[in-house]
């Protein structure tokens, strides 16, 4: 028969049970509050880089007064924070304002990669009824060329340039005559689409594809760093010439070979759009990691973890 517990043996016991139920609300509490701190800086990057890369192109002066404004804000509470002690609040605030920058980078960065073209294709001409043979000077303002039927790739004067990590295609594009007597005003390119297999860029090989999305010679603050596409299907350009002796006209104007200009140019909408999630959906992470790294988040583990230790005869108190 067990004998009943004595009321001071039940003491300890109960003084046990409600340390650890403390202890089970200060750790949920802590989450809650480290997902709290990491809310601000997962929203800023999110939002920013959605404006840069989605409005920059037409209000680069509302979307950058905006960035100025929480940035400087940011950094200047995180100082004055500092100044009178407040670590908490001024290393929140720094994070926040660091959150904010790097959007500001990766949204201008995807903007300049990607949206840039949907915006630019929107503004510039289209034209039909182009011939091969037809002055590129002519339509040097075009966003969008529709050929005209005979109008294709030439893949057998195709050539490429590699580059180790990529393959740059282009081919002429002619009526399909046996002889090209004239320097040749076009030029269908496309990345990692030709070979062995033949030159198979965009819809080269769909019947019905005559249109032309024209590529723009443009640099902007990343080209250094990502490589300058249009010189290397120049490139290519020059090796199709010097292997099968063509002619490239000055001025010469290199398209993306489509059915459907429209879609092509809301691809690159998509394009950017994929970019902005893939890089919010990483930023949380970050925020999560950051917000861990707090001054008060740190003071709450080290005492969660103290207190854990009292609770266990002979544990050493951090």
């Amino acid at each position: 028969q067990f004998e009943p517990t004595s009321a001071e043996e039940e003491e300890p016991l109960l003084a046990k049970q409600r340390q650890w139920e403390q202890n089970h609300v200060d750790r949920k509490t802590y989450l809650i509050a480290v997902l709290k701190a990491s809310l601000g800086p997962f929203l800023s990057f999110t939002i920013f880089s959605a404006l840069f890369a989605f409005l920059w192109h037409v209000v680069p002066w509302l979307v950058g007064g905006l960035f100025m404004v929480l940035f400087l804000l940011c950094l200047g509470g995180s100082v004055l924070s500092l100044l009178r002690d407040r670590v908490d609040r001024a290393y929140g605030l720094a994070v926040l304002g660091s959150a904010t920058l790097a959007a500001a980078m990766q949204g201008y960065f995807n903007y300049q990669v990607n949206g840039y073209s949907f915006w630019a294709y929107k503004e510039r001409q289209e034209y039909s009824d182009v011939a091969p043979n037809d002055p590129a000077g002519g339509v040097a303002d075009a966003a969008a060329l529709y050929f005209t039927a005979e109008s294709s790739p030439d893949k057998r004067f195709a050539s490429s340039f590699g580059t180790g990590s990529n393959t740059y295609c282009a081919a002429p594009i002619t009526a399909g005559e046996a002889v090209i007597p004239d320097a040749v005003q076009y030029w269908a390119v496309g990345l990692d689409c030709c070979g062995t297999r033949g030159f198979r860029c965009d819809d080269t090989l769909v019947d019905g594809a005559h249109a032309g999305l024209v590529v723009y010679n443009r640099t902007h603050a990343f080209t250094e760093w990502m490589g300058d596409d249009f010189y290397r299907y120049e490139q290519a350009v020059g090796m199709s010439v010097a292997r099968y002796g063509l002619r490239a006209a000055d001025g010469h104007i290199f398209v993306r070979w489509v059915e459907n200009p429209d879609s092509a140019r809301f691809a690159f909408l998509g394009a950017t759009a994929l970019l902005w999630l893939k890089a919010s959906l990483q930023s949380l992470p970050i925020s999560i990691l950051l917000a861990l790294g707090a001054p008060a988040a740190a003071r709450n583990a080290r005492e969660t973890v103290a207190s854990k230790a009292q609770l266990i005869p002979g544990s050493p108190l951090p």
